[in-house]
């Protein structure tokens, strides 16, 4: 037995989740409001027989007991795993010499991150040569106790000020260098890099100093400086006070993404503390990995201006493709349901007052941030506003350029009716026929439903799920093809945890037999992909082709068995149920077993279908 399955066996998901969720017996299962989502109506509930949880309201998320740990404590698989094998007295494997020593190094920067914050912090509050920085700040409007709870600082406007002092506490200068502290010169020996700054302590959502962004306090170049790429910090993929939002972030569901250190600073202030910057860099899937755990709703507050727009576009479509999605029943014109895609989480965008950042804003006026926020445009009412904002829609070719910008987007949405809206919208926008556009609606969803992958996710079937997780390590460009179809194969949080690292290891040759890949693993995560690898290897091979239909027959035999232990599980909740008097709950889950019963026809015809194209089952592989 693995370390992984050894926790998971140790572990009573009760008693965990009970740790976070108030629960209430219901027959042989538990049942409780959900964490993830607001709810009156009890709805989440855990299942010990099979060790597993699911809401059945508004949010749809289920998994394990280490799913569970890593959302709602915001964690990586690892992270979780090592929380929760301590709780047991789990040992997990020692880690490899290379891996001992990068853990090494990533301590010994965090540890000289801290003892740079803190010098730079106590400049800023005591030095005499602070006084123009703190007036600048106090000019900003930031109090004495922001400061300190962000720990900003300030470095001094010579060359080796910090250097010297870090020194002086038996810091190397390698040390120095390979955190971003120092700069080498090209002659030879190093300087600080901060110098004559204002200093912002960037930290992880762990509360590590990781790196630091420096402001100038007068007109020189460049006006904002940020540590560079060390093996603790990546600007891209950390979120600017994420440490200090975390909690809020959760409680409140909400994330308020802003562009600088004085727009955060500012917020929290004005007691906004589920607001994070991005620290002016594009919105990237690794933000978006850190906020995904904690929330599904997202707002933007980025510029105002037409750079500002096309920023948030582009980070908008980032967001999209790094986001969750769901499958919704959608009612057809013949009376049956069609299942569709649709983003799980809800994106919103803030439009700024021309000239105005969100700092100033709040700080004139924390009032008119609320509005602003209460106002903020859903998705599609900013696409239309931010598309057709440099278009003449009384030429022709402008009407054209929004017509085809526009209706590909309507045609993302699942829901018929927000469709048939944006469409009449669309159309009096360019005064056109709303048949024309309607027409053309058509063809593109058709289209879309011709692409889409339409799975829910599916319960754990291990051998079927560790397979398919088998033949992406054998052909990586197949992560691509299965990367909308990855959380319908793999729901077991260490299958998924290490499909993320293959979809990031890229590549075309087969990653498996890579020692540098399987090096770079959690000694956990090493151990269960060699106990997959061993158990898939003397398969019969199967060509790439091969694998692709494997994939899509095994997505279709592992959904029927997840459904078909839904139904069970339903079956068990209405009877507890009714043996309670509670006639709301029976009536609930007596339609969820409709919902189940559609969705196992659909996948009856499915199946039948594949097989009438002559394509094998997921049993037959």
């Amino acid at each position: 037995m693995g370390a992984v399955e050894d926790v998971k066996q140790r572990l009573n998901i009760v008693e965990v989740i009970s740790a976070y969720v108030p629960l209430k017996k219901a027959g042989r299962n538990y049942k409780g409001l959900c964490p993830f989502h607001n709810e009156k109506t009890p709805s989440f509930v855990v299942f010990p027989d099979t060790q597993r949880w699911h809401c059945f309201g508004a949010c749809g998320s289920g998994g394990d007991v280490i799913n569970f740990v890593m959302r709602r404590e915001g964690l990586p698989f690892v992270e979780a795993l090592k929380m929760l094998a301590a709780r047991v007295g789990v040992e997990l494997t020692p880690p490899t010499p290379a891996q001992e020593a990068e853990a090494e190094e990533r301590r010994r920067l965090w540890d000289v991150n801290r003892l740079a914050a803190e010098y730079f912090h106590r400049l800023l509050m005591e030095s005499d040569e602070a006084a123009q920085a703190r007036s600048y700040l106090a000019g900003r409007g930031l109090q004495a106790e922001t400061l300190r709870a962000f720990q900003v600082g300030y470095a001094r406007d010579t060359w080796q000020a910090l250097s010297d002092y870090l020194g002086s506490q038996g810091w190397r200068e390698a040390d120095l260098t390979k955190a971003g502290l120092v700069s080498e010169r090209e002659s030879g020996g190093s300087y600080d890099r901060f110098r004559g700054r204002i200093v912002y302590p960037i930290r992880d959502a762990r509360g590590h100093v990781c790196g630091f962004g420096g402001r100038v306090l007068d007109d020189s170049l460049p006006k904002y400086l940020n540590s560079p790429q060390t093996p603790v910090f990546d600007k891209g993929g950390v979120l600017y006070g994420i440490d200090l939002a975390r909690e809020m972030i959760r409680r409140s569901e909400t994330a308020v993404l802003v562009e600088g250190y004085m727009d955060v600073l500012m917020a929290h202030q004005a007691g906004f503390r589920n607001v994070v910057g991005a620290m002016g860099t594009a919105l990237s899937e690794a933000q978006i990995a850190i906020l995904k755990p904690l929330t599904k709703r997202l707002v933007l507050a980025l510029d105002p201006d037409v750079a500002g727009d096309k920023a948030t576009l582009r980070g908008l479509e980032v967001a999209k493709e790094a986001l969750d999605a769901r499958v919704v029943p959608v009612p057809t014109a013949r009376g049956l349901i069609r299942y569709e895609r649709e983003l799980d989480a809800e994106l919103r965008i803030i439009t700024l007052p021309d000239g105005h950042d969100p700092d100033e804003v709040i700080r004139d006026d924390p009032a008119r941030w609320e509005q602003l926020l209460a106002e903020a445009l859903p998705l599609m009412d900013y696409y239309f506003r931010a598309l057709t904002a440099d278009l003449d829609l009384s030429q022709a070719k402008d009407k054209a350029a929004a017509v085809e910008a526009l209706l590909p987007l309507i045609g993302e949405l699942a829901n018929g009716v927000e469709r048939a809206h944006y469409v009449q919208r669309l159309a009096a926008m360019v005064r056109t026929d709303e048949r024309v556009l309607a027409r053309q609606m058509q063809q593109v969803v058709r289209r879309r439903r011709g692409l889409a992958a339409l799975d829910e996710p599916p319960a754990t079937e291990l051998d079927l799920e560790t397979y398919a997780l088998y033949l992406v390590g054998l052909y990586p460009e197949l992560v691509e093809a299965v990367e909308s179809r990855s959380s319908a194969l793999f729901v077991e949080a260490e299958n998924a945890a290490v499909f993320a690292l293959l979809r990031e290891a890229g590549g075309a040759e087969p990653l498996w037999p890579q020692e540098g890949f399987l090096a770079g693993l959690d000694s956990a995560l090493r151990e269960h992909v060699g106990a997959l690898v061993a158990q898939h290897s003397p398969r019969p091979p199967v060509t790439r082709e091969e694998a692709r239909q494997v994939l899509e027959a095994v997505a279709l035999r592992v959904e029927r068995e997840r459904l078909r232990q839904r139904d069970r599980d339903l079956q068990a909740l209405i009877q507890a149920a009714v043996e309670e008097g509670d006639g709301d709950a029976v009536t609930r889950y007596a339609g969820a077993v409709n919902d189940v019963a559609e969705r196992l026809g659909q996948l009856a015809a499915e199946e039948r279908a594949r097989m009438q194209a002559g394509r094998r089952t997921a049993r037959e592989w």
